[in-house]
């Protein structure tokens, strides 16, 4: 599955713009070889750099990269107090695909392009949240320097507006669709092979929805991240 001979030549003016909303978020902090097996599980789908200027033979990736990619993040994070610079952080962010054809790709010249969605697919990012020692809170979706990186945020939106006919499709609710359908085997496998972190800091202990992997925990507990603003895990 590599390539982008299935991804269609086309512009934003023939294909309208996608807008998405209410989109259901998963974010997980796990093992390399996790993620691994959660890919085997998965089957087969398509790992896209959508969003990105780049060679066109380099827009779809192999599952084995991203892994590659991810694991150098892991042990960024189980090393080091700084946070991931951008080399790290941007090639994780990718689109998970059944299929290319809610892709298409612009041509922006110099043998560069740039893919684009025309209907949804799995968004995938680095997750992180801040801690303020002030307030003693937990903030996600803050970019601060000091930020603690918590593995991957995996998200799909409940609909989205059709771009050339502007009707409002619920895809979260079409059992047929071939993301939604990826998107909750994703959900339910992390469900079952994940909890809820619980953290302590400030003398509060709290549960939050970013998960943890079973196998995260044997190295957690030393994450210099957590360490730095004395915060421990409730196993």
């Amino acid at each position: 599955m590599q390539g982008t001979n299935h991804i269609s030549l086309s512009t934003v003016q023939e294909e309208g713009l996608l807008r998405a909303s209410k989109h259901q978020r998963v974010q997980v902090l796990m093992e390399a070889s996790e993620l691994r097996e959660l890919f085997f599980h998965l089957g087969d789908f398509y790992v896209v750099e959508s969003a990105k200027v780049k060679d066109p033979e380099q827009q779809v990736i192999t599952k084995e990269d991203y892994l590659k990619r991810y694991a150098l993040y892991i042990d960024h994070l189980k090393t080091k107090l700084d946070s991931p610079e951008k080399d790290i952080l941007s090639p994780l962010s990718v689109c998970f695909s059944k299929v290319l054809d809610c892709f298409y790709m612009i041509d922006v010249g110099n043998n560069k392009a740039l893919i684009k969605q025309k209907a949804p697919s799995v968004f995938v990012q680095p997750f992180s949240f801040h801690y303020d020692s002030e307030s003693a809170s937990i903030f996600t979706g803050v970019h601060t320097k000091d930020r603690i990186f918590w593995g991957l945020e995996f998200s799909f939106p409940q609909m989205y507006q059709d771009p050339k006919t502007f009707d409002t499709i619920e895809i979260l609710k079409d059992k047929q669709n071939p993301n939604t359908q990826l998107f909750k085997k994703l959900q339910s496998s992390l469900r079952k092979n994940t909890k809820p972190t619980s953290l302590n800091f400030s003398g509060v202990s709290k549960a939050f929805p970013f998960k943890l992997s079973q196998n995260s925990l044997a190295w957690v507990q030393d994450y210099p991240k957590l360490k730095q603003f004395n915060i421990q895990i409730n196993s």
